[in-house]
């Protein structure tokens, strides 16, 4: 086999590996539509503490990583339960806002949601922070899961002085 050839086969070899695995026609928009209803049962479910729909919406394995302000926080659905029941009796309730979704691909996606957090504890102090989530969501056998997370907090310009 000439020089040449070799080259063209080897550049095709990659080429045919990604076309079997992603089709080149995908359509984002609709892999944007198919993530909406995710974004809503995350927000329901933590509202409403569903333990159970919570656990499912995260890959079941030793890729999955939650970051809280730049720290690992979660390193599986366990660790978020965990944290869920920590917080007791607290009426927490939180909104998300400016969400975006970015397909990467027909079986991945980026998303980007603003939110705002309110908690009212028993004694009547209220309290509000803000913050952005960012998300690496994977289409699953299973559906849409979630394969890793970041939460960040806006802090207001009068801590630390």
């Amino acid at each position: 086999m000439r020089p040449r050839s070799l080259l063209a086969l080897a550049l095709l070899i990659p080429a045919g590996t990604l076309a079997a695995q992603e089709p080149l026609d995908w359509d984002p928009a609709a892999v944007e539509l198919e993530i909406v209803p995710l974004i809503d049962l995350y927000g329901r479910a933590f509202n409403d503490r569903d333990t159970v729909t919570i656990r499912g919406m995260y890959v079941d394995d030793e890729r999955f990583s939650w970051y809280e302000d730049g720290r690992l926080r979660y390193r599986n659905a366990d660790d978020i339960l965990r944290a869920i029941r920590n917080l007791g009796d607290m009426d927490i309730r939180t909104q998300w806002l400016d969400r975006k979704v970015v397909p990467l691909s027909p079986t991945l996606a980026s998303l980007r949601l603003g939110f705002v957090t309110r908690i009212n504890l028993s004694n009547g102090t209220e309290m509000e922070f803000r913050g952005v989530q960012t998300m690496v969501v994977e289409r699953t056998s299973g559906g849409w899961r979630i394969v890793n997370g970041h939460t960040s907090t806006v802090r207001p310009d009068n801590w630390g002085r």
